[in-house]
């Protein structure tokens, strides 16, 4: 499964350096009531960034996809699924309130706790990124303490204590062995690739990258293994030299620069997963993607433990789907919702403010 620590780790990774809305509120004020819980305009105000964030990413993302040029978006111009992106991103914030809420729910009503490993994971994560990666002058001023942020990182992680003890390999209905072999083989790739991003070459200097790849391609064809094709790439960037020492596969990887990839909706998510998962084991292939050129070969990993062990979660998720989610939502529904506006509607989509519209 995608992790809450994976989660925010992806989606707070995009707004560093962000300043954000400014919004007053009182101390404690409720501003979402679903069933039992309720949640204050700090939290609020966290849930509308991560919806935000989401937002921009679908903009930008559908922007690439038809070749539009993004640097200069006017987001709040925009719509998504058919939906104005202020109202999405509002909406958007409930949801993520709501499916919050039907973790708290399933796991209270199934005897499933937090444990201390959660609130470790979380307390961990806060310390490092509060304090190092400047989410204290990001959410501070934006009328979140350190406490709600805490509160909101803590309370992700029952989307994953749900998931562990229904669907782990000791929970009520767990994933079965066969079951993540089959997704091993069928929803990700192992690959050894060389990318390289065209955006800011001259057409020349495009022109020499391609020539670079078509001539590793070609040795690669003839029977060269990637790791020369490593050294000598790395040797021409002017890189450090990576590990090419060959793992066991059990404990390491066969190939310690192999890269595990999925689709979007994966915890490893590839842009070309498609043409990946359309490759033969052993295929080597240029690709080009977006303003990325690839040099890529797919890697046979039939006989490694290593990928089954340590990329558990992520096949189990793979086979899962979203379960979990769906279940997360109907458990919200039952429990009713209710908004108080003098809160909520303190923080505006539209005041919410990037460095580069300042």
């Amino acid at each position: 499964m995608k992790t809450a620590k994976k989660v925010l780790a992806i989606l707070f990774a995009a707004i560093l350096g962000v300043g954000l809305f400014t919004g007053c509120h009182k101390k404690n004020e409720i501003a979402v009531k679903i069933g039992d819980y309720k949640y204050t305009s700090g939290y609020y105000a966290c849930a509308l960034v991560y919806a935000d964030t989401e937002a921009r990413q679908k903009v930008t993302d559908d922007f690439e996809e038809k070749g539009k040029d993004t640097t200069d978006i006017d987001f709040m111009k925009q719509k998504i699924d058919g939906t104005t992106y202020e109202k999405w991103v509002k909406n958007r914030a409930i949801e993520i309130l709501k499916e919050t809420s039907g973790y708290r729910a399933l796991c209270k009503e199934q005897g499933f706790k937090l444990t201390a490993d959660n609130k470790s994971a979380a307390e961990n994560y806060v310390n490092t990124y509060w304090d190092s990666f400047g989410y204290e002058e990001i959410f501070s001023a934006n009328g979140c303490s350190r406490d709600t942020f805490l509160k909101f990182t803590t309370d992700s992680y029952y989307a994953q204590v749900y998931f562990d003890n229904i669907y782990g390999k000791e929970g009520k209905t767990p994933v079965t062995d066969e079951q993540l072999k089959e997704a091993l083989a069928n929803k990700f790739v192992v690959v050894d690739r060389i990318e390289v991003d065209t955006a800011d070459l001259s057409d020349e200097e495009i022109t020499a990258k391609t020539d670079l790849l078509k001539g590793y391609l070609d040795r690669l064809n003839a029977g060269e293994s990637f790791s020369n094709i490593f050294v000598d790439y790395d040797t021409a960037e002017g890189n450090e030299t990576r590990d090419i020492t060959a793992g066991n596969g059990t404990d390491s990887p066969v190939d310690p620069n192999a890269e595990f990839l999925g689709d979007d909706k994966s915890a490893y998510p590839c842009d070309y997963f498609d043409e990946l998962s359309a490759m033969a084991p052993g295929e080597n292939k240029i690709i080009e993607s977006g303003t990325k050129l690839i040099l890529v070969k797919r890697l046979d990993i039939s006989g490694e433990s290593y990928y089954l062990t340590n990329y558990d979660d992520a096949l189990r998720t793979a086979v899962v789907g979203d379960a979990p989610k769906e279940a997360a939502k109907e458990k919200a529904e039952k429990l009713g919702i209710k908004t108080y506006k003098s809160a909520i509607n303190v923080f505006k989509v539209k005041n919410i403010t990037y460095p580069e519209n300042e």
